[in-house]
């Protein structure tokens, strides 16, 4: 079923102009999928393990397609004109059953295309239609790089008759439940300098794409609970601990500024210093700010006597000081020691954090804790 919204969805600006709505009639995306497995038991059925390769065919997804009249404002319309294909396999390793312990564990490995069937821009013009129409990729299938992604539920739990010697039942009925997700960081295309070329004629894109890896993904949340069951009534002490590890995730990676300061592989898509940073690493809180540029110039003035320069050529870092007692411009320029580069680079001092600090993270550690009261009207 569609989102409600983009189906019924009509908005106007400030002047009045229609400029978006939705489509109660659209056509239902359709998915069907394919899966072949084995399973098997091991230890008298104690553990199942389960292989399975998968395929995914999405078709009518929704979408949009913006018209653009001669005169009057472009307007947006809810269409289904998308599709997309998965496959993959997985593995799983499964305990259901167990006095002390049980849980899962499992391993996805899957890879995602994309594209989309018809326009998703119309003109009145003919010839703006015309242009579009020859320089378009919006018919092009995207390809993502495959991004595996692993999780675990680990259950543990104690019997509720366990622990005699420290009263009757004292450590019964405790439940400690681990959740675990991994996943490998997706990539992203980042091109500013707009590299590569477009074939028109082959239909075929030169264009520099999926260049940039995000950092990976890991969460952990942990539950603790303690029953006590007096008479028809159950009282659980309870506490729930999400981000665990309390690992930081940095918020909004698609600030410009930001990506623009991270030291990434060397490419003709991007300025950056040469480094391996993803999108997502971040410069510690307590670490001061120091910035640096790609590129110098010794025999000219900078725009900034704070930051510190690469010179590609020579992989060295340069920094300027504004002494006017010093005649020759060149002279003014020093090579940084290289300890202090290493310590700056090791620290990541020189990423420009987006947004405010109160921004950066947004995910610390939680803990809710409670009771839950339970009564048996029997």
């Amino acid at each position: 079923m569609p989102q409600y919204e983009t189906a019924y969805r009509f908005d106007r600006d400030d002047n009045n102009s229609l400029v978006r709505f939705g489509d109660p009639n659209l056509i239902l995306a359709r998915t069907i999928s394919y899966e072949l497995g084995y399973d098997h038991q091991l230890f008298d059925g104690q553990l199942l393990v389960q292989l399975s390769a998968f395929y995914r065919d999405i078709s009518d997804q929704q979408n949009t397609t913006t018209y653009t009249p001669v005169n009057g404002s472009p307007y947006t319309v809810t269409t289904s004109s998308s599709y997309s294909d998965i496959r993959g396999f997985e593995f799983t390793l499964r305990k259901s059953t167990g006095r002390w312990f049980n849980g899962f564990l499992n391993y996805t490995y899957q890879a995602t295309s994309s594209g989309n069937f018809g326009e998703n821009y119309l003109f009145e013009d003919p010839k703006r239609q015309a242009d579009y129409d020859e320089n378009t990729v919006n018919t092009y299938q995207t390809r993502s790089i495959p991004a595996p992604f692993a999780r675990a539920n680990l259950n543990f739990s104690t019997p509720r008759d366990f622990g005699p010697w420290l009263g009757p039942n004292i450590l019964g009925d405790i439940m400690v439940n681990l959740l675990l997700r991994w996943n490998q960081g997706g990539w992203t295309s980042y091109n500013p300098n707009n590299a590569g070329t477009l074939n028109y004629a082959n239909n075929a894109s030169n264009k520099i794409q999926n260049n940039v890896q995000y950092v990976d993904y890991f969460d952990a949340t942990l539950r603790v609970s303690k029953s006590i069951t007096i008479k028809h009534v159950t009282i659980q002490l309870f506490a729930d601990i999400s981000n665990l590890f309390n690992t930081m995730r940095l918020n909004n990676t698609g600030d410009l500024n930001y990506r623009a300061s991270l030291h990434l592989p060397q490419s003709d898509a991007y300025n950056n210093i040469p480094g391996t940073d993803k999108f997502g690493d971040y410069r510690n809180p307590n670490v001061e700010w120091q910035p640096e540029e790609n590129g110098v110039n010794l025999n000219g003035v900078p725009s900034s006597t704070r930051a510190i320069y690469y010179d590609g050529n020579t992989k060295t870092y340069w920094q300027y000081t504004n002494d006017a007692s010093i005649p020759n411009i060149r002279d003014r320029w020093s090579q940084v020691d290289q300890k202090r580069i290493n310590q700056i680079n090791s620290d990541k001092a020189y990423i420009d954090m987006p947004n405010p600090s109160t921004y950066w993270f947004l995910n610390p550690r939680n803990i809710t804790y409670g009771l839950n009261f339970s009564f048996d009207i029997d």
